[in-house]
């Protein structure tokens, strides 16, 4: 038996009255990918009394996706066998949709970053790089991951590092970037 609430016809955009829930219905509207991984774990979790927490895609009716978060813990019969699954549907279409922006979003700034012809850095206030571009690893001739956690003094001489901290505090006063 199949039970869902209103809230999870709600989620998958199915009237109520259209649909009697069911299993083999819900899974046609998952990629074979998801399906495929959402009977894995309704297999794995019937065979080892685990439950189960997944990720799935789902075409709603309108064409549309959502993405749900499908959790389920194994009910027991009384001699201690696996009889069946409760669980919960979960709508997080809002948080993967802006986990994959902010992905797209941090691609992109880092093309930019990468090609851009200027040096590009980045210190915390004890003027210890964390980061910088390639244009940069070219002038001190040293990979990013050599450069971070370093300082000035470990790349030039201490008249020309004393000349870069003092840019880095003036930087640091207009609290914004600044060009030297």
């Amino acid at each position: 038996t199949v039970w869902w609430s209103d809230q999870v016809f709600k989620i998958f955009g199915i009237p109520i009255t259209d649909m009697p829930p069911s299993y083999g219905t819900f899974i046609q509207s998952l990629s074979d990918s998801d399906r495929e991984k959402l009977n894995k774990a309704v297999d794995k979790a019937h065979k080892f009394g685990d439950g189960y927490d997944v990720t799935l895609k789902y075409q709603l009716p309108s064409g549309d996706f959502c993405y749900v978060d499908v959790k389920a813990e194994v009910i027991f019969d009384d001699q201690g066998k696996p009889k069946g699954l409760k669980g919960t549907a979960h709508d997080v279409t809002n948080r993967i949709v802006a986990e994959k922006k902010l992905i797209e979003s941090e691609a992109q700034r880092k093309i930019l970053i990468d090609t851009i012809p200027d040096l590009i850095w980045l210190k915390d206030p004890d003027g210890v790089y964390l980061s910088c571009n390639p244009m940069f690893e070219n002038f001190f001739g040293a990979k990013e991951q050599s450069i971070a956690g370093k300082t000035d003094y470990d790349f030039v001489e201490e008249k020309l590092a004393d000349f870069f901290r003092d840019n880095d505090r003036k930087a640091m006063e207009l609290d914004g970037p600044s060009i030297n």
